[in-house]
C-alpha cells in the first residue's frame, strides 16, 4: 500500500528506452549501435518495470547472446548497453534499485594486432595500381601512410585536408 516502505520509483523498460535512453545515446555516444540498442530493448525478459528486472533476467539476456558465434568482447558491448541503461535510469532518479550494479563482464583476451610486412605492402600497392578502380590505389596509400581506419578514410571531407600543412585533421577517432 506504500504506507510503511514509501513508494517505489520505477519506469517500464520500453518507455525508458524510447523516451530517455535513445535520445541520450544518439546525442552523447560517438558510435551509436542500433542493433545492440534494439537487442536490449526488445529482449522479452526485460518487458516489465525496470525495478522488476532481476539479476537472473540480465543473466538470461547474456546467455541468449552467448550462442557460440560471438566473441566475449562483443557480448560485453551488448551487456554494456544494459548496464548503462540501469545506471542512467538511476542517475535520472527514475528507479530505486539497480540490478546491474555489480554485473561482472567477461574477461577479454587481448587481440593480436596484425601489421603488413614490407613485402605484403608492396604486393598490395601493386595490386591496387592494377585494379579496375581508379580510386583504390589512392585509398590504399592513404590507409597505409596515415594509419587511418577504413571508416575514417571514407568519412574524409575536403575541410579535413590541410594542403598547405600536408596533413589531414580528424575529429572523431577511436
Amino acid at each position: 500500500e506504500g504506507k510503511f516502505f514509501g513508494t517505489v520509483k520505477s519506469i517500464h523498460w520500453h518507455e525508458f528506452f524510447d523516451t530517455h535512453y535513445r535520445r541520450y545515446c544518439e546525442s552523447n555516444l560517438a558510435q551509436f549501435e542500433e542493433s545492440r540498442f534494439m537487442s536490449a530493448r526488445d529482449f522479452s525478459g526485460f518487458n516489465k518495470l525496470m525495478t522488476k528486472v532481476a539479476r537472473t533476467d540480465i543473466e538470461a539476456y547474456r546467455a541468449s547472446l552467448d550462442n557460440g558465434k560471438r566473441a566475449k568482447s562483443t557480448i560485453n558491448r551488448y551487456m554494456q548497453v544494459v548496464k548503462f541503461a540501469f545506471n542512467y535510469a538511476e542517475s535520472l532518479d527514475l528507479i530505486d534499485r539497480n540490478p546491474a550494479r555489480k554485473l561482472v563482464m567477461y574477461k577479454e583476451e587481448p587481440i593480436e594486432r596484425r601489421a603488413l610486412s614490407y613485402a605484403d605492402e608492396i604486393k598490395l600497392i601493386d595490386a591496387s595500381r592494377n585494379s579496375k578502380s581508379k580510386l583504390l590505389y589512392h585509398f590504399i596509400m592513404i590507409c597505409l601512410y596515415t594509419g587511418m581506419r577504413y571508416k575514417e578514410v571514407l568519412g574524409l571531407k575536403w575541410s579535413n585536408v590541410l594542403l598547405d600543412m600536408r596533413s589531414v585533421r580528424l575529429y572523431k577517432t577511436k
